[in-house]
């Protein structure tokens, strides 16, 4: 089975994944959602709370597991997975893949119309080479 890594939103917390995390352990996957700095549980000062630092978390997380994992981000959690896709160094050599559902696209979020609309979230996959 598949390990899943799931990054919340702005404004909101690892709870927000309760249904999926049920779903996905129910099916014999392994899942993480972790709080990121400054939100849900988390007691991280907001003056303390930067990009920086929201990454740092995730790459923590992913670094807690040599297994691979599918990172699911939502809205800013999307930026928070590319940007550890970047940053984690026990990460290099992974593949980060970002795209919303085709059916969950519209006209306005596609990045190639001229509104300069673009994606609100995103799913990254990693793939570790040992």
């Amino acid at each position: 089975m598949a390990r899943f890594v799931l990054v919340h939103g702005a404004f909101s917390g690892a709870w927000i994944w309760g249904p999926l995390t049920d779903h996905l352990k129910a099916a014999g996957h392994a899942v993480a959602a972790f709080d990121l700095p400054g939100l849900g549980d988390d007691k991280t000062p907001a003056s303390e709370v930067t990009l920086d630092r929201c990454v740092a978390r995730l790459c923590e997380v992913l670094a807690a597991d040599s297994e691979p994992a599918i990172v699911v981000g939502n809205s800013m959690g999307g930026v928070i997975a590319t940007q550890a896709a970047a940053r984690c160094p026990e990460r290099r050599g992974a593949r980060l893949r970002n795209r919303l559902p085709a059916k969950e696209r519209s006209e306005s979020s596609r990045p190639d119309k001229a509104s300069g609309g673009g994606r609100r979230s995103g799913a990254g996959q990693y793939h570790h080479r040992r």
